[in-house]
């Protein structure tokens, strides 16, 4: 079966040239098997020639073989791709070339440099979320933290579209952007309020108009509005703290202001300083490396120190039992802008 595959597989020169050799071997020589000799044959002159004609045959052969056209000869099998699937060597595969470019495709596409290109498989950038503000009638939760001596309020704070919802706080801000504090303590103390992070030398400024502030029995502790530069980790604590305050120490409804300093305990009132109720008054505190410069109404009033190291705005209030608060904190702006 070998034998006959590698004959249907040689080509048709080597064949020829096979067969003319097998036809000029067996014409001249004669093979004595008994002997396991080989020699040449005796013939009669009688077929002398029968023998010459056998050897120009096969020689005829050799000489076919040898000068058979190679564009026939060497005409392969089929060559496979897959099973099932041939190719003929006569049909040569189709190479594919690139397609030359028009002079449309040479051209080079300039793209701006403030556009970059955007691959078919990239998706589609999408805009950032944009920070609302007081003016929008909105206490952004990117911007502003809440806090309370009452863990239970700021864990139960809730937003919507962005906006903190601070009313467990008792704080509200108004679609003009004014934050409305309005709360009367019961039978324990309260004290809320919200931060937001500043720098070592911002400039913040706000209006304060007080309806109500008061304490109801002589003796108790102040009811206070309070303004302070404080370290993120104590938005609402005393030492270490730069703070400005409205304060009520009396039954009597007159208010005072307190500033008070990193280094210092309780502070100090603002001596011949009282603001009217329902009368707004224009507050600027301007930081200065460790130190905030107080204004009321563009006057400078007073100087205290203030922590080093990350800063927030802290805005709240500290009422004792039964003492309540009634006021509005409008235009607040840090460094030009609203919060």
């Amino acid at each position: 079966m070998d034998v006959v595959t590698a004959v249907l597989q040689a080509q048709v020169n080597q064949i020829l040239i096979f067969a003319g050799i097998i036809i000029v071997f067996f014409t001249v020589f004669n093979i004595d098997l008994s002997k396991k000799a080989i020699g040449l044959r005796t013939t009669d002159k009688s077929n002398t020639p029968i023998v010459i004609i056998a050897v120009l045959f096969g020689a005829g052969f050799i000489i076919g073989g040898l000068f058979y056209p190679k564009s026939h000869s060497d005409s392969p099998g089929p060559s496979t791709l897959e099973p099932g699937i041939t190719v003929s060597s006569q049909t040569p595969v189709p190479q594919v070339e690139a397609p030359s470019q028009t002079p449309e495709a040479q051209r080079v596409s300039i793209i701006p440099t403030d556009t970059p290109a955007v691959s078919a498989n990239t998706p589609e950038p999408t805009s950032a979320k944009q920070s609302k503000t007081l003016a929008d009638g909105c206490i952004d939760e990117q911007t502003w933290k809440p806090a309370s001596i009452d863990k239970t309020v700021t864990g139960a704070v809730s937003s919507s579209n962005g906006c903190l919802n601070l009313e467990g706080l008792h704080i509200i801000a108004d679609q003009k952007g004014t934050l409305h504090l309005v709360t009367k303590a019961g039978k324990t103390k309260l004290a809320s309020g919200m931060y937001t992070p500043i720098h070592d030398n911002s400039v913040i400024e706000f209006s304060v108009t007080v309806t109500q502030l008061f304490i109801l029995y002589k003796g108790d502790l102040p009811a206070t509005l309070t303004f302070a530069i404080a370290p993120p980790d104590k938005a609402m604590g005393e030492l270490g703290t730069g703070r400005f305050k409205f304060l009520a120490d009396n039954t009597s409804g007159k208010i005072s202001y307190l500033a008070a300093g990193a280094d210092q305990g309780a502070g100090s009132i603002l001596s011949g300083l009282h603001p009217a109720l329902k009368k707004p008054y224009a507050i600027k505190l301007e930081l200065s490396g460790l130190s905030m410069q107080v204004y009321i109404n563009n006057t400078f009033t007073k100087e205290v120190t203030i922590p080093s190291g990350s800063k927030v705005l802290y805005i709240g209030y500290s009422l004792q039992p039964a003492s309540g608060i009634d006021l509005e904190i409008s235009d607040l702006k840090i460094d030009g802008q609203t919060p």
